[in-house]
């Protein structure tokens, strides 16, 4: 199962030891961009453990260190899962290759228990065959 997915901004705290407000992300992430050729990244699907890394080093593993999402960046939010079904089969093609994909997509998208994170996720009570729904609408759309 997928983890919670933070900001760019929140990371910061996190690698610093601050409690996560706006003004602690604010400084944080002043202090991270102030380290030349370095990056705030996370080892493949753990983004509550931050760490710097030479910035060529993510381009070279990008499958093993990820970058966080932006702080201030809307689009980065996880889609929306009422819209998730409107997806058309190339657009679908363009995110999801794989049943795996499918899989990490619902996981990352449909969380179990309200991670309490509004800058990235919106706490949305769906009944599990709304779930279903949009799973099989992306299931169809890859095949």
């Amino acid at each position: 199962m997928s983890r919670p997915m933070i900001t760019h901004g929140q990371a910061a705290c996190i690698f610093y030891g601050q409690p996560i407000t706006p003004e602690n992300e604010a400084s944080c992430e002043v202090r991270i961009n102030q380290i030349p050729d370095v990056e705030l990244c996370y080892l493949e699907n753990d983004p509550t453990e931050p760490f710097l890394i030479a910035a060529q080093r993510i381009l070279f593993f990008p499958f093993r260190y990820k970058r966080y999402p932006s702080t201030n960046d809307a689009t980065n939010r996880p889609p929306d899962p009422a819209q998730a079904s409107a997806c058309t089969p190339s657009t679908a093609h363009e995110l999801i290759h794989s049943n795996k994909q499918l899989a990490k997509f619902i996981d990352d998208v449909f969380l179990p228990d309200d991670p309490h994170n509004k800058s990235v996720y919106e706490y949305t009570e769906m009944r599990r065959a709304q779930i279903h729904e949009i799973g099989y609408d992306v299931y169809h759309a890859i095949s």
